[in-house]
Parts: C-alpha cells; structure tokens; sequence
C-alpha cells in the first residue's frame, strides 16, 4: 500500500508540465523563456503593466496631417507635402529639421532602394518625405560632411526634445539650431512663427498664435495622434563659438541646453502621425480583463493620446475618455509627474532570510499609502519616464506588506524593449522584453516575445496557470486512485480476511497511477475556462 500511496509522480508531472510548457511557448506561441521559474510565477500574476508603442501599437507609424503656417493640411495622398499651400522655403526648413535633426540613417536594400532605419518616430517622418520623392539621402550627405554637426542633445524621456546644432551647407556664416520634441516643450519656446502664403516674413509669435497650435495638438491627441513640434533658430558661427566655450565644449545640463537652443525659436510645423493598433489587441485586452489582470498603461505620450488609445482598446470606456478630457475623471489617468509628486521615491529594503539563504528584498514607497489610494482607480501614466516603471512597480509589490497569506500576494509583470526598462525588470516579478528591443533588455528579461505581440504574454500568462492546473488535475487523479485502492483493500480484508489485490497487481496500479498519469496529464494544453483559474489559490 505505501508503494501506492506515495506520490512519485508528482516531481516527474511538475518537470514535464515545466518543459512541455516551455516547448509550446516557444513553438507555438513564440515565447523565449529565459528563466524557468518565471513560468510558475507567470501564472500568479495579477498586474500587468506595459507601454504603447510596439506592444500595442504596430509602430508603422503614417503622417496623418501637420500644420504649419497657420493652417492644418490633411496628409490625404504621398505628395500631399508638394501639393498645399506650403511656402518652398518653408517646405525645406521642415525637410532639413526632420532629416537632420535624426538619429535614423539610409541603408540601400537589396533592390537599390534607400530605406530608413532607426527608431520609429524619426523613420517614419522620412518615409513620408520619400513618399514626397524628396531626395532625403541628400540631405544624409550633406550632413555627413566634416565639420557639419557642430553640437547635439539627443532626446530623452526627460527633456522630450532633441537639438542639433548645423554648420549650414548652403548659407554663410550660418549655425542653424532645429529643435524637435513634444509640443507642450518646443512652442512655448518659440517667439516667432511664419505666416500664411508664398513668401511669408518672419512674425513675432502671439499669444493667440500658440494657442491655435496647441488647439490644433490636442485635437490630434484626442484621435490618438502623437504630435511633434519643430522649431529653428539661426546665429553665426562667432556666436555659436563663443556660447560653446562658455560652456567648455560640454552640453550636459538644463541651463546650457536652453543656452544653446536660445530665446528666438521660430515655430515650423506641428506633425501628427497615426500608429495604427494590432488587429488583435482589443480580443487580447478582453481576454486579460476576462483573466483578472489589472492592466496599467505607462507610455511617454501626451495623457490624452495615452488615454485616447486606451479607450480604444478597451482599458476603460469612451465615456470615461470623455470624463477624462472634460477634466472630470480624477484618478484614471494621470501625468507621470503628478504621480511621482503624490507617491515619492522608490524605498528598497532587505530582511535576512533563513540560514543559508539569500536576503528577501522588498519595495514599498515613500506614500504607500497616497498609492494604495491610488492605484484603486488608475489606469493610465502619460509622458512617463522609465523610472516611472520601476516606481509603479514598487508601489504594487509594496502592497503585499502585512498580509501574510503568500497566496494573496500582487504579483507583478511588465513589458519593455530599451536599456532604462532593466531597473522595471528587475523590479517585477516576471519581465517581458520585445524581440525587437536592446540586447540589454532582452538579457535581463524572464522572457522574451519574438513577435512583439502583446497576446503572446496573454499566452504566456495561460500556460503559466496551466502548470498549476496540471499539478492539480494529477493530485486530484492520485487522491481518486488511493482511495479506491484503500477501500478495496480495506473491504477484502474485512470480507475475506485477505487482499484481492496481491503486490505485483499493486505495483502496476502505481504505474498507472505515477508514471503514465503523469505523462498523461502533464502535457495537457490550456482549456478555454483557464482564464477563470486563479494559480496559487
């Protein structure tokens, strides 16, 4: 009977659930698992938080419109550009900005075809120039040239802008400065902006000119746009010089990037460009709040843009978009600041563990409980920084202080592609990376989606409480098995004062039992009402 009773099956279910989970995630679900205890915790997890671009969104970015003097153009065709109202002059700046102003750069492909390649944004506003048969690896050329690039600040999530400072090629004597980035950042620097028709003169900038502009940017955010502001302004070259050496040839704070972007910007265009949503993303995001995940949407863009696309894909309803836009939804959505303002900084604490074990770290912040109050209702983080992540994070984990039921426990994963994210990732519980991503995330992730599809976690998520399942249907067979045997063996005793089944019968039970049992049930996929199965409860 002992032999019947033990459960030798169950480390060989828990290995083979393990690897055969493992297996159909990266066959069929295109799922690189790179630590495998993440595949248990996986199936815990009770918020999910992931950004916009790339998860999403499929990044093929298009110019929807843009405005620029003083009035909106619809981008309806490809040479939509050449076709407006637009001075020439005007149509070149915008063409030096965004080719200039880059870190994309052309490769030739296969076909002798230049193609752009970097990060989204910046690649996608060169494919529209080219879409315009503008020569845009001409413009690369003349900004290859020595002695060209004079200074640039690249952009950051902090400073939401990037500046590059131009020896210009076809003017004399001319440092050019283009500046990029978000609208709320780039136009209330801009003192000047150009008029309507050919020709325009330069134009002090009023009060009411900004306020059209921005008029115009928030009506794009509100379909879900993202919107980017250019700017230029011109000094010679002794001034440039002479602005550098006050600043030792070293652009690295607040005071000399404003220095060098100066006090006369020239307001060029406003851009709005669509990213289209995965054709699956509003299925895969009912499913996880079928799966009672809490999903929290941390993304750099503006907080209406943020909200707009998660109205769209069911995070929360239209009509809490409305709220939110009205300014009367407090707590759904907020601004990274804002938040960081209400909840400090992350605090990062260790209790020793037992004899020969590693030190529990635990994270909490600085006003818990401002987040504990919260996180009730948040859905959405605009224009966050990857700190942001980290601090999110910390705030759900540090909820688990004071209960002592594990089982009970917040159980945190997130989604990030970039260096910053690897403090998020070591932050959560379970990290995903997106294969398109840095090698540095991708390294420090539990997991990697080689699609970059969001519905992959969603997948990864299934079969991690798939493995809890499998353990649970095996016990549950063990349980049905042993006691039937003991109730046999039990009544022959009692009947016949001996056992009907001898050892050799026994030990074959066992087998069925243990070894093929949990063959069998170990490699059982995921059922449709696993989104219902709480793992670890």
């Amino acid at each position: 009977m002992l032999i019947v009773a033990i459960p030798e099956g169950l480390p060989m279910t828990v290995a083979v659930s393990l690897a055969y989970s493992v297996l159909q995630m990266s066959e069929d679900d295109n799922v690189l698992v790179r630590d495998l205890d993440s595949v248990e915790v996986v199936g815990q997890i009770t918020d999910l938080v992931l950004g916009k671009t790339g998860t999403m969104t499929t990044e093929q970015m298009e110019v929807h419109s843009f405005f620029a003097q003083n009035h909106k153009v619809l981008n309806s065709r490809k040479n939509t550009f050449h076709n407006c109202e637009l001075d020439e002059g005007i149509q070149r700046k915008i063409i030096e900005s965004i080719v200039w102003n880059s870190s994309a750069y052309i490769e030739m492909s296969e076909n002798s075809f230049y193609v752009p390649e970097g990060q989204g944004t910046e690649v996608s506003l060169i494919k529209w120039l080219q879409g315009a048969e503008e020569p845009v690896h001409e413009y690369m050329q003349q900004k290859s040239q020595d002695d060209v690039v004079l200074a640039t600040v690249p952009f950051s999530s902090k400073l939401k802008k990037s500046i590059i400072a131009i020896r210009h090629p076809n003017m004399h004597d001319t440092v050019r400065v283009y500046v990029k980035g978000a609208p709320e950042v780039v136009v209330p620097n801009c003192n000047f902006t150009y008029g309507e028709g050919e020709s325009p003169e330069k134009m002090p900038m009023t009060n009411d000119d900004r306020a059209v502009i921005m008029q115009s940017f928030d009506e794009m955010t509100s379909l879900s746009m993202r919107g980017i502001a250019f700017s230029y302004s011109d000094m010679s070259v002794s001034q440039f010089e002479d602005l550098m050496g006050s600043m030792q040839g070293e652009i690295d704070d607040e005071n000399e990037i404003a220095n060098l972007e100066g006090n006369d910007q020239t307001f060029l265009a406003l851009v709005s460009l669509k990213d289209p949503l995965r054709s699956n993303i509003k299925k895969v995001i009912e499913n996880a709040n079928n799966s009672r995940i809490n999903l929290i949407l941390v993304t750099g863009d503006n907080l209406i843009t943020s909200s707009a696309v998660a109205s769209d894909v069911g995070i929360f309803t239209k009509d809490e978009f409305k709220r939110i836009c009205a300014g009367q939804s407090e707590g759904v959505a907020m601004d990274a600041r804002q938040f960081a303002d209400a909840v400090g900084e992350v605090v990062i604490e260790e209790e020793q563990g037992e004899e020969g074990e590693e030190p529990i770290t635990t994270y909490r912040l600085q006003n818990q409980d401002e987040f504990n109050r919260i996180i009730q209702t948040l859905k959405v983080i605009g224009r966050a920084r990857p700190e942001d992540k980290r601090r999110l994070i910390a705030g759900l984990k540090g909820m688990n202080a004071g209960v002592e039921d594990a089982s009970q426990h917040r159980r945190v994963a997130v989604i990030g592609e970039g260096i910053n994210d690897v403090s998020a990732f070591r932050t959560a519980d379970v990290s995903f990376a997106l294969q398109s991503g840095t090698s540095i995330a991708r390294n420090n992730a539990s997991m990697v989606l080689r699609t970059d599809d969001f519905d992959s976690a969603m997948r990864a998520v299934m079969w991690g409480r798939n493995l809890f399942m499998n353990v649970q249907r095996f016990l549950q067979f063990q349980i049905t098995c042993n006691l039937s045997v003991l109730i046999v063996v039990l009544v022959s005793y009692i009947t016949m004062t001996e056992s009907v089944l001898n050892p050799v019968q026994l030990i074959y039970i066992n087998l069925i039992m243990d070894i093929l049992g949990a063959l069998a049930l170990a490699s059982t996929r995921p059922t449709t009402d696993i989104a219902q199965y709480t793992a670890g409860q």
